[in-house]
Parts: structure tokens; sequence; C-alpha cells
């Protein structure tokens, strides 16, 4: 009874309103959502001049809005569509042009912003048809920030899309609900064969033997190898993340498809020689203890990709004794004792990505990679004009980097179509790229940046 007669009285509320013309009042009142059903029901009530009036008023104080008070508004907005049986032409195209500004969300700054209005913008989530990747993955998040039963129906209309970031989305939100209900509604339908699932706990573990698709596999915590992992003989993928249960490989060897491994802060392994029985293609080393020879790695004929974050006994990427032809090598911080010297022994290097002033500095003084498209900087300050010898980059991931100079002669990379901006350590303006047409531009992780506003939308994403 409470309420129906909380909604009779929005009701007449909403009717009064109209009946004196008093737009004003609702108006200024927009902000509180306990005001939100008497004015869309005024939007229904009133006449089709009255309703574009009513809705040019709401749309101006959403533009002088920021924040949650925003979003908020450009929801109410959207959602008074829905009850004008009849809108002048011009005034439905600007209500659509200005609701979608956030509807659908076009990165995840925008729907975090988006979420905290809560439940009221679910019934204003997109179908996946037609969505872009980052606007279905930023939808998802949407939908699992704001949380509940209608936030997992929204999830799961998503999750027979196979992009890697719309997976690996559905994936991440496994934890915001109970798990075997999200295992029933998401994951078990879910691509989950070429992105990695995320496990940290017993109960992931019980869930995981409920998806026998997934064959790439990011476990976390002190679990050793559980019987789950041994058994998946179909595993093509593994991490095995801060493991110091963990101390012989060995067991590993019955993977036979196993050709991705990465052991990260797995601090008491022994030995890295029974990896040499595994068909690894690709292989990172991070934080395990410096006394752990690579000796063996020339055994691997088919990896193409490494990387290294520990400080193995080697000083120079020449001694590296590999036989395969690298396209892709990361060396982290952990492992800044080694020099780029060598480097040339791969001429198919596509992507490489180093950390520290003196490993950038090296690159810049040895001969150019040809074949390299791809380049990520981490803690050093950048030199944009060092990076025009490398034309045939296509993406630039700039992190946790420092900034003295203008990045203008990032012009003059042609091939250029990405640039990724994230945790600066200086303000970095992004002005000088505005007109850049074949350029996006990412920034995540915060960190100051200024120029952002010179960038059209389409071109630049805030993960």
């Amino acid at each position: 009874m409470d309420f129906v007669h909380r909604t009779f009285q929005d009701y007449l509320g909403a009717k009064a309103a109209v009946e004196d013309r008093d737009f004003g009042m609702l108006v200024r009142n927009a902000h509180d959502d306990t005001w939100h059903d008497v004015i869309r029901m005024a939007v229904g009530h009133a006449r089709v001049g009255e309703r574009a009036e009513l809705l040019r008023a709401l749309m101006d104080k959403a533009q002088a809005a920021n924040g949650r008070e925003r979003s908020q508004l450009v929801v109410l907005v959207a959602g008074c569509l829905e009850h004008a049986p009849e809108l002048y032409p011009d005034v439905r195209s600007q209500v659509e042009d200005f609701t979608s500004q956030l509807l659908p969300p076009k990165d995840f700054a925008a729907a975090s912003e988006l979420a905290t209005v809560g439940e009221p913008v679910l019934d204003l989530l997109p179908d996946p048809a037609g969505l872009d990747a980052y606007e279905a993955a930023s939808t998802i998040v949407t939908a699992w920030e704001v949380g509940g039963p209608r936030a997992l129906d929204i999830i799961s209309r998503f999750r027979e899309d196979t992009r890697p970031l719309v997976v690996n989305t559905l994936i991440a939100g496994w934890d915001r609900f109970d798990l075997a209900e999200y295992t029933d509604a998401v994951l078990a339908h879910a691509a989950l064969s070429d992105q990695f699932l995320m496990m940290e706990t017993a109960d992931h573990l019980e869930q995981f033997d409920r998806l026998p698709h997934a064959t790439k596999v990011n476990l976390r915590g002190n679990h050793g190898l559980p019987d789950s992992i041994k058994q998946r003989r179909t595993l093509e993928g593994l991490v095995l993340d801060q493991n110091q249960t963990l101390t012989d490989l060995t067991p590993l060897t019955r993977l036979d498809r196993l050709s991705d491994l990465s052991l990260s802060k797995c601090t008491r392994v022994r030995d890295l020689s029974p990896l040499s029985d595994l068909p690894l293609s690709a292989l990172s080393l991070s934080r395990i203890p410096d006394y752990l020879s690579l000796a063996w790695i020339y055994e691997l004929g088919a990896l193409s990709k490494l990387s290294l974050n520990y400080a193995a006994p080697i000083q120079r990427l020449a001694d590296l004794p590999t036989t395969g032809n690298l396209s892709s090598l990361t060396l982290w911080s952990e492992a800044c004792h080694i020099s780029l010297n060598g480097i040339d022994r791969w001429p198919d290097l596509k992507h490489l990505s180093i950390s520290g002033g003196t490993r950038s500095r090296q690159l810049h003084h040895l001969p150019a990679v040809p074949s390299l498209t791809s380049l990520q900087l981490m803690r050093t300050q950048v030199e944009p004009e060092l990076l025009l010898r490398h034309d045939s980059l296509r993406l630039l991931r700039l992190t946790q980097c420092s900034f003295a100079v203008s990045l203008e002669p990032l012009r003059d990379l042609y091939s250029l179509k990405v640039l990724e901006v994230g945790f600066s350590e200086t303000p970095v303006d992004l002005s000088p790229l505005a007109h850049l047409d074949q350029l996006v531009i990412e920034v995540y992780g915060g960190g100051p940046v200024t120029g952002a506003e010179t960038i059209p939308p389409e071109r630049i994403r805030f993960l």
C-alpha cells in the first residue's frame, strides 16, 4: 500500500507541476532521485511543446553539473524518452545526441561514473549488438559495479562475445557475484579457450571443474599444483603467481599442450630445467630465486616470447642460450643488469618492453630493430625525438614515465596507430597529437594528463 500511495502522490505532483507549468521546480529538484518518478511522469503528462521545454531545461542542468550528478541527470533524461509518446523530431535527436555522451559508456572511467547512479542505469544499458569492444566491455563493467540479479542478467547477454577485451571483462566480473551463479549464467558459455581464467581461492578451483573449456589459467596463491590443474591435459596456458608452496616443477611435464607459462613470486622453486620438456613458445619468469639457471632454455626450440624480471645469471642478451628466433622480449626492472647487447640476434623481433633509463639509452645507441612494431618503455624519461628511428612502430606504450619535452616529434612516426600512457610520473600534454587522425590514445592508471580535451572523443579512452 505504501508503494501505491507513493506512486499516486508522484502522479498528483507531476500532474500539478504540468498544469501550473512549474517546470522550474522540477528542474531545481532533478538532482534528487526521489523526484525522478515525478519528473518522468511530468514528461508523460506534458503537451509536446511543454515536454520539449522540460527536457531542454534538464539537459542544460546536466551540462552544468559534474561527476555523479551529471551522470544521474543524463540517465534521467534518457529514461524520460520512454514517457514521451510524442516529441518534436529535433528534440528527440537532441536528447539522443546528448545521452550518447554516456550511453553506451565508451571506456571504463565512464562506466564507473555511470555506475554511481545505481540500479536505474541498468534499464538503459544496451544489448551487445552494434557495440564495439570497448563499449561492450564498459557496459559489462557498469553492470557489475552496480551488482545484483538484474546486473547479472545484463552481463549474461554478452557471454557469447569472443572479442578478447570483452571475454577478459567477463572473467573479471566473476568475483562480483556468487561464483556458482556467475559460472552457470556467464562463464559456462563464455569463450574461455583463448583468455586466462583468474583463480585465487579453493572456491574458484571448485568451479574450475565445471569449466572444461577453460584452457588457460591464472592461479594466484599458495595452492602448490592442484590436481585439477595437473589433470587438465588440455591446458595450454598457465600463470602461477605468489605460490610459496611450489617447489618442484616436474608435475608440469605431463601437460603436453602447455605452450605458455608464467612463474611469478614462486620463491621456493628449486630448478627450472624440468620446463625443457614442455612445448613452450612463451615463457615469463618474474621474482623467482636469483640462482636459477637459464642454461636449459636452449632446448626450447619453439620459444618466441620471453619475459624476464629476476636477477638471472647472465649479463647481456648475447649470453642468453636461446635457439629460437624471438618475436617478443621483455626485460623488467629486476633484470636491469642484463645489457641489450646481442639484441640483433633476433631480426624478427616485433615487440620489446624495457624498464629503466639505462636500458632506454642503450636502445638508442644500438642499431634500430627493423621489424619492431610494438615498444613499451617503463620508468624512464621519454625523449620522443629518439624514438623516430623506430619508424615501423604501430604501438607505443609509456608506463610510469616522466616527460620533460613535448610529444610533438611523435607526429613523424607515420605508422603509429596506438599510444598508451599510464601511471605517468610527470604531467603529459597530449595536445600536440590532436590532429593525428590515425592515432588512438589510451590513458590508464591515473597520472597527470593535459590536453585531453583537444583529442576527439572517438580517439581517446580512459581505462
